[in-house]
Formats: structure tokens, C-alpha cells, sequence
């Protein structure tokens, strides 16, 4: 059992959006129909995650294009460019416990109810998904699908100092790769509508699927057996999948992110490595979301949830 982050709280609480019929039907007292004891304190509910022996094997289409450029007018210097068309049917995953509500009660994306759905709902005896007997069951499944389309980019770009004027300064080496987001379509089951999650964030979107997203990385290797690393994250920007433009909740939107690493190695001996580094040198905090997703009430997955962190080691070989 793992908690899951509802915003809004439960249909059936103090700002109900079911009606009394559909909750009664769902477990919920009509003497407690919405009460505030209904929603949990916390904005977190109780989840039934698990396995599923009646699971049947994905089926996906992929079709990937690519390029790849080495101009010989620029040595050192290569990209290449990969588009992406990835359909996958009867995808193995989970329906999602928010998206189990919103279909039992016919709310958000889901026009009408679904009585599957509601028999996936095992409220307490007093009408609650968040004490020890109220939770949402939530199986992998096989879901509806999913599509995906998009354009990988990875650009390289190595330099001799030499032939820059400065003998004996070792050389440079530049990294970028990145994702373009064209499509991610989410279908949480047949007969469902698409749901499009580039640019969003929860429902089944997930931890957030930026339109572009990359990995920036500068390295020095000096002539003094010493490399230096100065890396640069991207994430951008997303908005919650479930609330309105208008609403002021401080989840609403996730600002595109920047996160900048810096490390270095030392070749002390043929057999010694030393290395040190600070992940996120400017100490940026992670956004907060009211849905949770994570421990700290953000998406340890996608950023950065430790602040600044500074790291030693050693590497003998005998």
C-alpha cells in the first residue's frame, strides 16, 4: 500500500463534484456525504499497487529516421539527429489511481461513469480512501497505449588548444543531448480518450514530460593529469494536467529548471584516481506540489531534491 496525491480532494468531501447517489453507491454514509473528514488532511490517499497474473505481452510499431553529420570542414565536430514514432498497444502499466476516481465519478477527462472503475474503490466504513481500510486498487493492467513522438539531438564537438594558440593546454570536449517532444499520448484505456501529457505533469503523465529537455557537459582534459567537468541540466516547463488556468494553487505550473554540476579527476598514480564534485553548485530547491508524487512533497525523479551536494572519492587499483 503507497499513498498517492489527489488535488482537489475526494469527490465525496466538503467540495463534492459527485453527486450524493454516486457516492453512496461508492461506500460513502449519506450522513457523511460532504463532510471535510472525507478528504484526508494530508491530500494523500491509500493506493493497492501490485502484479497482475492475466497481463498479456505489449505490441508496439517503431520507426526511428536519423542523420548524422561530420562536416570536414569542422574536425572534431559531429551530430546526429534521430526522429522517433513509437506506438505501443495494450502498454503494461497502471491506470492510475486519480484517473479510478475521475472515471467512477465521470469527472475530468471521463464523460460518463465507469462502474469498472468504481469497483475499484474500497472505502472504510466511514466513506474514506485515506485510513488503514479505505484505498484505491491500482494493478498493472494493460492499458490502452501509448504514443510517442519526438526528435533525439546529440552534438559533439572535440578541440586541441594547440590549434588554437595555446600549446600545450590540453583540449576541450563539448557534449549536448536533448529531447524535442512532439507527441506523448497517453491512452489509459480502450475506447478512452488520448491523453496528451507533453508539457504536463500527474494524472498519467506522470513526473512530467517537457516539450525539450538536455544535458549540457564541458570538459577540460589538462596537461597536468587533472579533467574538469561543468555540466548543465535542463527540464522545462510543465503545468499540472487537472486544475484550471485560473487557479493559484502553488503547483499550478513548474518553471523550467536549471541545474549546474561541476567535478573534477586527478591521475595522482598509474593506479590512483582521485575525484570530487558538487551536484547543483547554485543550491536550487525543487518545486512543491501539492500531489505529492514524492517523499518532500516533490518528483525526486526529475529534479533535484538533495540541494547542493558535494562528493570525494578515491579509486586504488592492486
Amino acid at each position: 500500500m503507497v499513498l498517492f496525491g489527489r488535488g482537489g480532494g475526494d469527490p465525496c468531501g466538503a467540495a463534492a463534484t459527485a453527486t450524493l447517489a454516486q457516492c453512496t453507491a461508492t461506500g460513502v454514509p449519506a450522513a457523511n456525504y460532504g463532510q471535510a473528514f472525507i478528504d484526508s488532511p494530508a491530500g494523500q490517499y491509500n493506493n493497492l499497487t501490485g502484479g497482475n497474473p492475466a497481463l498479456n505481452a505489449e505490441e508496439a510499431d517503431t520507426y526511428t529516421y536519423g542523420v548524422v553529420f561530420t562536416p570536414t570542414f569542422l574536425p572534431g565536430f559531429n551530430m546526429s539527429i534521430d526522429y522517433f514514432d513509437i506506438e505501443i498497444e495494450g502498454a503494461i502499466g497502471t491506470f492510475g489511481a486519480n484517473n479510478t476516481i475521475d472515471a467512477c465519478y465521470g469527472l475530468g477527462a471521463f464523460s460518463s461513469p465507469d462502474a469498472a472503475a468504481c469497483a475499484r474503490l474500497n472505502r472504510s466504513a466511514g466513506g474514506q480512501l485515506w485510513t488503514n481500510t479505505g484505498f484505491v486498487e491500482n494493478l498493472t493492467i494493460n492499458t490502452g497505449g501509448e504514443v510517442t513522438k519526438g526528435v533525439d539531438v546529440v552534438v559533439n564537438y572535440n578541440m586541441n588548444l594547440d590549434d588554437f594558440g595555446l600549446t600545450g593546454m590540453g583540449g576541450l570536449a563539448f557534449n549536448m543531448t536533448g529531447t524535442w517532444l512532439e507527441t506523448l499520448e497517453n491512452t489509459p484505456f480502450d475506447g478512452a480518450p488520448g491523453l496528451e501529457c507533453v508539457g504536463f505533469y500527474e494524472n498519467n503523465c506522470g513526473f512530467g514530460a517537457p516539450e525539450w529537455r538536455h544535458r549540457f557537459t564541458t570538459s577540460w582534459s589538462t596537461p597536468w593529469d587533472v579533467n574538469l567537468l561543468l555540466t548543465w541540466r535542463y527540464h522545462g516547463e510543465v503545468e499540472h494536467y487537472n486544475l484550471p488556468a485560473n487557479s493559484t494553487r502553488i503547483d499550478r505550473y513548474f518553471d523550467a529548471y536549471n541545474w549546474f554540476d561541476i567535478g573534477a579527476t586527478w591521475q595522482a598514480f598509474d593506479n590512483t584516481r582521485f575525484r570530487v564534485g558538487i551536484n547543483n553548485v547554485f543550491d536550487k530547491d525543487p518545486p512543491l506540489s501539492y500531489s505529492g508524487g514524492g517523499n518532500g512533497n516533490t518528483y525526486p525523479g526529475v529534479y533535484d531534491s538533495m540541494g547542493r551536494y558535494i562528493f570525494f572519492g578515491v579509486t586504488a587499483d592492486f
